[in-house]
Order: structure tokens, then C-alpha cells, then sequence
């Protein structure tokens, strides 16, 4: 797959029912994972690259067989360390 101009493709993190600091989740929170690891980006794309994991809007996709998520670059609001 070739993703074009400020595309990224995302792969959801796995949802959890409590935090490592021990907050238990909404239902809400449980059903909308908005954290991802970057699986590709576009040309256009200069701050990620593949394995940086992101908080993001999502636009969901099914790509090798896995749930996956299409944004732009504008719809990722941070990285997470």
C-alpha cells in the first residue's frame, strides 16, 4: 500500500479497563480507543513515522485483516512517550 500526501495509517492500541494508575474506564472509553501506533505515513508527513504511537481522530478501515485507522496528519493531536 502506498499512503499519499498527509495520510497516516494507524493501528488502535488495545483497550483497557483500568489504567495503570488504577482509573477504571468509562464504557465510552472502552469502546472508542483513540491511541495508536503509526503502522504509515504519507509524503507530506515529516514529524512520524512508523512505531511512534499517537492520540488521533479516527476514520476506521479493515487492511490485512486488522481494524485499522485513516487520518491526516492535522487530526493527530500529540505523541505519546
Amino acid at each position: 500500500m502506498r499512503i499519499l500526501h498527509d495520510n497516516v495509517l494507524l493501528l488502535p492500541d488495545e483497550i483497557v479497563e483500568e489504567t495503570p494508575g488504577g482509573i477504571i474506564l468509562s464504557d465510552y472509553s472502552k469502546k472508542t480507543p483513540n491511541t495508536a501506533t503509526v503502522m504509515g505515513v504519507g509524503k507530506r508527513v515529516k514529524d512520524l513515522k512508523k512505531g511512534d504511537r499517537v492520540i488521533f481522530l479516527k476514520v476506521p478501515v479493515v487492511y490485512w485483516g486488522e481494524k485499522m485507522f485513516f487520518t491526516k496528519r492535522e487530526d493527530i493531536y500529540a505523541k505519546v512517550t
